[in-house]
């Protein structure tokens, strides 16, 4: 009987450990590291729930995505909390199908009062661009997080628009000191 609990329990060990190495596919190299003062760095894995909103419980949990902290300060991507209804472009995959939780890939449309709210797009965990829209559906901002202004980290282009379509601003930002500071063009 004894034999029996023994290979029960290491069997269980290894379908847990298969399972979360699923999480760590993509970034394992910097996943889950602290600094020197024992802070958060570098990159960490955020579960997400049916509408993208943090949850600590991985039974609750649909989706996950990376955030990137920086001595204990999450820098990316900004927290989401919305009790919008979210429709998926690119991603059909859902946990209900195979009892995953799947890796956030792809276009997430969000509607309030079946309206567009904002937009997300996701490539393999990590967050690309944000929309954010007017009510009359046009669109109010994109946060462009792809690419890095002139090659330095936790950068983004943010082009806010008017009501009619035309551009107000088109700036560069860089996250320093837990803050959005602009950039100088």
């Amino acid at each position: 009987m004894s034999k029996f609990l023994i290979i029960a329990f290491l069997l269980a060990k290894i379908g847990t450990t298969l399972n979360a190495q699923e999480y760590y596919e993509y970034i394992s190299d910097t996943l889950n590291r602290f600094d020197d003062k024992g802070k958060k760095n570098g990159y960490r894995i955020e579960f997400l729930d049916k509408n993208l909103n943090s949850v600590q419980d991985t039974n609750k949990a649909m989706f996950f995505c990376y955030v990137i902290y920086s001595s204990g300060i999450r820098n990316y991507p900004p927290r989401r909390k919305s009790n919008c209804n979210l429709q998926i472009k690119n991603n059909e995959a859902s946990k209900s199908e195979n009892n995953k939780i799947v890796v956030l890939d792809g276009q997430y449309t969000f509607y309030k009062r079946n309206k567009i709210y904002d937009e997300y797009y996701f490539k393999k965990g990590m967050l690309y661009w944000i929309k954010t829209y007017y009510r009359n559906g046009e669109i109010n901002e994109f946060i462009d997080y792809s690419q890095f202004v002139e090659g330095q980290t936790n950068t983004c282009r943010v082009i806010v628009y008017n009501k009619d379509g035309t551009i107000i601003s088109d700036n560069y930002f860089k996250k320093e000191d837990n803050l959005w500071k602009l950039m100088k063009k």
